[in-house]
């Protein structure tokens, strides 16, 4: 996964202290951010996401479009939709724990809502579905990443 922040922060002319101050967050950590060096929340994904104007899908690499979505996600919406991507495709907790490399508790947690997913392990979650995160968190109702 690439993503787009590097290439955002530069055509907006922002220096990554700009944006470090934007989210409140230390230089160091935004830079590490945007080397794809640490994982960041899904809520700093969106914060980006809104304050570039683009959808989460083309902010961290998914799409290479971009289109008008919601400005809020919706954990609701996140934990139902991944335990009916699971059902749909005849999954039960343990063999997609095993598919995307996460301990079966983790997994059961997001599905409940108990824990809040974040960023890079969402991304895995759509590539193995290919499905547009904006869906998954309730930005969009387009599923498919084609499409997004």
């Amino acid at each position: 996964m690439q993503s787009n922040l590097y290439n955002l922060r530069k055509e907006h002319n922002y220096t990554q202290k700009n944006i470090a101050n934007a989210l409140n967050v230390n230089i160091d950590t935004y830079s590490k951010w945007e080397r794809e060096i640490n994982d960041f929340s899904l809520e700093t994904a969106n914060k980006l996401a809104v304050f570039y104007n683009v959808s989460l899908d083309y902010l961290l690499g998914l799409s290479q479009t971009s289109h008008k979505v919601k400005n809020n996600i919706d954990l609701n919406i996140l934990s139902k939709r991944l335990k009916k991507l699971r059902k749909d495709n005849n999954l039960n907790q343990k063999d997609l724990s095993n598919i995307i490399k996460l301990p079966q508790t983790t997994y059961s947690n997001y599905e409940r809502g108990y824990r809040i997913i974040t960023t890079y392990k969402l991304i895995t979650i759509c590539k193995f579905y290919n499905t547009s995160m904006d869906y998954l968190t309730g930005k969009t109702n387009i599923k498919d990443l084609a499409f997004s």
